[in-house]
């Protein structure tokens, strides 16, 4: 009996979206930490290590998909209110390392997602055809 580790092709979009819920909840728990109640510098390092954990699940779940699960951008876009939200109150936001770490976090995850070419098929022909 083999040992598969990646889910079958047909199965890959379904685990993809499982990920990125996944991802979307432990990032909105980080993100939440991080603006609320994340105090010094321990926590806030805490908080950011939980947030790219986060970032490599839904790294892993849009590799997963080969690209092609745009839904993923939809995590990306909620995440991205909390540093908006934040600035808000801007001259306490400018302060705190939690919400540098998140943009970059959150920029570097972006940077990758749109730099990724998706993998070419048996044909030589993309899946997003």
């Amino acid at each position: 009996m083999p040992l598969t580790v990646l889910p079958s092709k047909g199965d890959r979009f379904r685990v993809s979206a499982w990920i990125f819920i996944i991802a979307w909840l432990i990032g909105n728990l980080a993100m939440i930490a991080g603006f609320e109640s994340a105090e010094g510098f321990l926590q806030n390092a805490l908080v950011l290590g939980i947030l790219a954990t986060a970032c490599g699940a839904w790294w892993v779940g849009y590799k997963l998909s080969n690209f092609r699960d745009h839904g993923g951008f939809v995590v990306i876009a909620l995440w991205l209110l909390g540093p908006i939200i934040a600035l808000l109150d801007f001259q306490q936001c400018i302060r705190t390392p939690f919400f540098w770490g998140s943009v970059f976090l959150l920029s570097l995850l972006v940077a990758l997602a749109l730099s990724a070419k998706p993998l070419r098929g048996a044909a030589g022909e993309t899946p997003l055809k």
